[in-house]
């Protein structure tokens, strides 16, 4: 091989990596996420941006936080969390729900400070609102630019939560990548089969 072409490969190969590094990392990978109770802290170039999520969660204290998609579009951020939860804390371990856990989808639009402008969720498994996930405990994911949670509830956010409401219904929410602005989409019908 002619020193030459190698010289010139090896430039070639040095400019893709100076191309590589100076590529802005993706909103997620530059974003930290911790927590402590009902307590969400999200961390970005060394600024911690804490959300409370004790009214999206019906749950005692967080065991896990998963950020399943981050994305900055305009003047806002839209964050969308796997939140789950103990139903009980460990002094009520033997009643109603004490080995139960909790788990909703929390959506978030935050302005350029990081102040949260408008939020939405849903319960997708829950000893208290008898709710669970179709594949139950597995972990949420994308397939494409959408991710789809299915399930049964028999809680209707739409109306008055009494028992005389609860009916099974069966439950689809979507969240768009690709128009994140539009938040969780839900669908709900009654369940033939209860």
């Amino acid at each position: 091989m002619h020193a030459g072409f190698r010289v010139f490969s090896f430039l070639g190969v040095l400019l893709a990596i100076e191309l590589l590094a100076q590529q802005p990392k993706p909103l997620g990978a530059q974003l930290r996420v911790h927590w402590n109770g009902m307590k969400v802290v999200v961390t970005k170039d060394g600024v911690n941006h804490p959300f409370m999520v004790d009214k999206d969660i019906f749950a005692y204290a967080l065991h896990s936080v998963k950020l399943l998609s981050a994305k900055a579009s305009g003047d806002f951020t839209y964050l969308l969390f796997d939140l789950r939860g103990y139903s009980r804390g460990p002094d009520d371990a033997d009643k109603m729900c004490g080995a139960g856990e909790e788990r909703s989808l929390i959506w978030m639009k935050l302005d350029s400070a990081w102040k949260k402008v408008e939020s939405q969720n849903f319960v997708i498994e829950s000893c208290w609102d008898t709710a669970t996930l179709e594949d139950e405990g597995a972990p949420l994911s994308f397939n494409g630019p959408e991710l789809v949670a299915r399930g049964t509830t028999t809680r209707d956010p739409r109306k008055a939560d009494t028992i005389e409401n609860r009916k099974w219904m069966r439950y689809e929410v979507t969240y768009s990548l690709t128009h994140p602005e539009d938040g969780l989409h839900l669908s709900l019908v009654p369940d033939g089969h209860r």
